[in-house]
């Protein structure tokens, strides 16, 4: 499968399992909005941050589409991989 088609293909998985799941909990009622709400009000969410983040990543999200579709699959697979294993040196650094 292509590169390209993967990562597509991984993301509408990721979206179509974090929605059966909200769907799920809210129709056993095991989601207080209430307290979301409240949190949100509160202060939980750093909303400085988030404005902060935000814009980066969705212009990343743009830029990384629009490259991903002018790169060749073998050079996008060698970048995923070598991304994906310098994760796993951090992971395994922070945990030793």
């Amino acid at each position: 499968m292509p590169v390209l088609t993967s990562v597509g293909t991984s993301l509408c998985t990721v979206l179509a399992n974090a929605a059966s799941g909200t769907a799920t909990y809210a129709r056993q009622r095991r989601i207080d909005y209430r307290t979301g709400i409240v949190f949100a009000a509160e202060g939980a969410i750093d909303w400085r941050a988030v404005a902060f983040l935000a814009p980066g990543a969705i212009l990343g999200a743009q830029l990384g589409a629009r490259l991903a579709s002018r790169t060749s699959g073998p050079w996008l697979a060698r970048a995923l991989g070598a991304a994906l294993f310098l994760l796993g040196l951090r992971l395994l650094a922070v945990a030793l």
